[in-house]
């Protein structure tokens, strides 16, 4: 009986670890993809903002070009914004 419970103690704490990495796994992945979205938002934002202070001669990319990267930008900050507000009231 008494080596039953241990087995099913030993197993329980086994599975819990088991679970815990995955969550820490899971969490550097999303950590990792959030702090890439960031970076290449700065960058969008850096070089959208550069067009439109610089002369037309240091200008590299077509206005094609800066309307993709504008709705690019709109739609990753209206979704950052969402998910902020969601989250906010989600946990109240």
């Amino acid at each position: 009986m008494a080596g039953n419970k241990n087995l099913e103690s030993d197993g329980k704490t086994k599975e819990h670890g088991r679970h815990q990495l995955f969550q820490d796994h899971a969490n550097m992945v999303a950590l990792g993809l959030l702090w890439t979205v960031a970076i290449f938002t700065l960058i969008g934002m850096s070089i959208y903002i550069f067009h439109l202070l610089a002369p037309e001669s240091a200008k590299w990319i077509s206005s094609e070009g800066l309307d993709k990267i504008r709705t690019l930008l709109t739609g990753v900050l209206f979704s950052s914004a969402m998910t902020g507000y969601v989250n906010k009231r989600m946990s109240q």
